[in-house]
C-alpha cells in the first residue's frame, strides 16, 4: 500500500495554521482552567458554607456533560441570547469550563489528603 503525501506537502501551510490554532487552544485553555479549578476547589473547601452546593452542582454538572455539547452550548445557543463571542474565543471558553470542574477536584482531593494541622512543608522527620 503507497501512501501519496502529495497532499500533506500541498497544503503545509493550512495544516501548521491548525497546528498553531490547536496549541494557541490548549495553551489559553489550560492555564485558564488551572486557575478557576483552583478558585472553584478553595472556594467549595473554604468559602462560605452556602457556596458548597452550588459548586458541586457545577462540578457534576459539567464532569457528566460532554465537552462537545458544551462547546455546541457557547457556540451556537449564546449568540442566540445576545453573547456573541469569536470562534477562538468560544474554544477557549469551552475547554476552560469543562476542564475547570476536573481541575477543582484535583485540588481539592490534594488538599483533603493532607491530614489536619499537618503543613504540607514539614517533612516526617521534622
Amino acid at each position: 500500500m503507497d501512501y501519496d503525501f502529495s497532499v500533506i506537502t500541498d497544503h503545509w501551510q493550512f495544516l501548521a495554521y491548525g497546528v498553531g490554532v490547536t496549541f494557541a487552544l490548549a495553551a489559553f485553555s489550560g492555564v485558564t482552567s488551572i486557575v478557576a479549578g483552583f478558585v472553584v476547589a478553595l472556594a467549595r473547601l473554604y468559602g462560605p458554607r452556602w457556596l458548597g452546593p452550588p459548586l458541586a452542582a457545577y462540578v457534576e454538572f459539567l464532569r457528566g456533560t460532554p465537552v462537545m455539547l458544551q462547546l455546541y452550548f457557547i457556540f451556537f445557543f449564546l449568540p442566540e441570547l445576545g453573547v456573541n463571542i469569536p470562534a477562538l474565543g468560544c474554544g477557549v471558553l469551552g475547554l476552560a469550563i469543562n476542564y475547570s470542574a476536573y481541575e477543582s477536584e484535583i485540588y481539592r482531593a490534594g488538599l483533603q489528603a493532607i491530614p489536619p494541622g499537618r503543613s504540607p512543608t514539614r517533612t516526617p522527620s521534622s
